[in-house]
């Protein structure tokens, strides 16, 4: 079984999170594939993210907006929902070339137009990027840039609540896409071991990001991390 691969992947996701403040799902659905079926790398991804989300919540508990978590949340999970079962239906060929699009456009989005794109913290923008997060983490196991988006925008400039209200946000939302994983048959013994070595690694790639990244240039590390997804991107497609 790849408990070794499984254990690097998380380790690197991880770190890249716990510096950047996303990549988990970018990474690890860039990665797992290689060494495991599409849908159960999607609920790897699930089941071991939660990790870093409860070790912020934890922390900053009080600073979280409720106001406006509850709506994108909610919208988040009906959406989730629906493309969850979609996804099963669905051939691994077909599923892998979608991710390879999907891991394209959004590193050309954060290349290209991540600076430019403005939202308010309204309850309409709110309700958008639920459903974009649901639909983006059920099918790809990729939840964060819809609702970072937003939460910023709604923290108007609190970095505390922005990151308080974003990890509570993908706690919820990852722990629902398991349930849904679990209810459809996917979550086997087998997939719970590496899960647990999953987990194990989003530990130490955490420990590892909080002290090694801040000594490196983030602006290049930012581009390094773009680059690599075009180039995951490109390799899922053509190797479906």
């Amino acid at each position: 079984m790849p408990y070794l691969p499984i254990f690097f992947i998380s380790t690197l996701a991880a770190t890249l999170q716990a510096s950047l403040g996303f990549g988990y799902g970018v990474i690890g659905m860039s990665l797992f594939p290689l060494v495991m079926p599409y849908v159960p790398s999607i609920t790897l991804c699930t089941i071991s993210a939660p990790l870093s989300n409860v070790i912020v919540v934890c922390r900053y508990f009080r600073e979280i907006q409720w106001r406006k978590l509850w709506l994108p949340m909610f919208l988040s999970l009906i959406a989730s929902t629906a493309i969850s079962q979609v996804v099963v239906t669905q051939t691994e060929e077909l599923l892998k070339q979608i991710l390879g699009i999907f891991l394209i456009l959004l590193a050309l989005y954060f290349l290209l137009f991540k600076n430019r794109i403005k939202i308010k913290g309204t309850a309409f923008s709110g309700s958008i990027c639920g459903i974009l997060s649901g639909l983006g983490g059920g099918f790809f196991g990729v939840n964060g840039p819809p609702a970072v988006i937003y939460f910023m925008a709604a923290a108007q400039g609190d970095n505390r609540k922005y990151l308080a209200t974003a990890q509570m946000f993908f706690f919820v939302l990852n722990v629902h896409i398991t349930v849904i994983r679990i209810l459809d048959g996917v979550v086997t013994k087998e997939l719970l071991w590496m899960a647990l070595v999953g987990i194990l690694g989003v530990g130490v790639g955490t420990l590892l990001g909080l002290k090694i990244f801040k000594r490196l240039n983030m602006n290049a590390l930012y581009y390094f991390v773009y680059l690599f997804m075009i180039g995951m991107g490109v390799f899922t497609f053509l190797t479906a």
